[in-house]
């Protein structure tokens, strides 16, 4: 699963169709807080993430998120 935070809608619509293109499971999040409400709900603390899963720090591109997937 990847997390998507982006608050720019059009970017954000334009990352979760790339992913998912790509054939991963995409949840989105407008901002901080919603994300960190999912985080919660799905039982990670954000800070504490699972082995292999990491934040992608702004800026990135979408050749870069799907790259970081694929490994």
């Amino acid at each position: 699963m990847v997390l998507i935070v982006e608050d720019e809608f059009l970017l954000r619509m334009d990352a979760v169709d790339m992913i998912a293109a790509a054939g991963f499971e995409v949840v989105e999040a407008a901002n901080a807080n919603e994300a960190i409400g999912i985080l919660e709900a799905l039982g990670i603390a954000e800070t504490d993430l699972p082995e292999g899963r990491r934040f992608l720090p702004k800026p990135c591109s979408p050749t870069d998120d799907v790259a970081v997937c694929e490994t």
